[in-house]
């Protein structure tokens, strides 16, 4: 898991919220960040976010004493290597802070100085903060809302017309002007039409009686 180095959380909770000398704590700022680097040194510090976080520590203690870096000039502690830090290698091998802490204060048993070698377990123990890991937000798929085809297809003008009414019939009148000759043929043809029943209506009607 990812994890950040706060040296100044850990250094004021081992001396009592900073209850301690100034250069107690520039001690215990070095030798923790110095820890957490390939190479524990001063240099493997500078220029670092370990620098900002000892400027910041050294910052408030100062204003804690009533001192300002203008009255009083500081410098970063050299950093020791007498008493090991067993804590850093095993946390960055197992992404376990509490299964590091317990390892490394087993193998503070062997050491030459094994009270301060525990009580640099539980001071670099106190400076890894774990880091929430970040979770991204499910994206579901859109999904289209299934239209179902109705059960009879909706009428247009050109699938669809109204009953005609009478008035959308055209009148003889209407026919004689617009077209009058088709009017007349067809006027005649129903004239000789009606004429031949007439006469045949008539023949009937004088046919005597058997």
């Amino acid at each position: 898991m990812a994890y950040e180095i706060n040296p100044c959380t850990a250094c004021w909770m081992k001396y009592q919220r900073g209850d301690c000398d100034i250069n107690s704590l520039n001690n215990c700022l070095v030798s923790t960040a110095g820890a957490f680097s390939q190479f524990p040194s001063t240099n493997s510090i500078r220029g670092t976010a370990a620098q900002d976080n000892w400027t910041q520590c050294i910052n408030d203690k100062m204003t804690q004493i009533g001192r300002t870096p203008c009255d009083f000039q500081l410098n970063m502690a050299p950093v020791f290597v007498q008493v090991p830090h067993y804590f850093p290698s095993l946390m960055a091998q197992l992404g376990d802070k509490d299964l590091a802490l317990k390892k490394a204060i087993e193998a503070c048993s062997k050491s030459t100085y094994p009270a301060e070698c525990k009580i640099n377990c539980q001071t670099d123990y106190d400076a890894v903060i774990m880091m929430k890991p970040s979770v991204k937000p499910s994206v579901k798929p859109s999904v289209k809302p299934s239209v179902k085809p109705s059960a009879k297809p909706p009428y247009t003008k050109e699938s669809y017309s109204e009953s005609p009414s009478p008035g959308d019939f055209p009148t003889y009148n209407q026919i004689a002007k617009g077209k009058p000759i088709v009017f007349w043929i067809a006027f005649s043809l129903m004239a000789l039409l009606l004429a031949y029943s007439l006469v045949i209506f008539i023949i009937i009607l004088m046919k005597p009686k058997l």
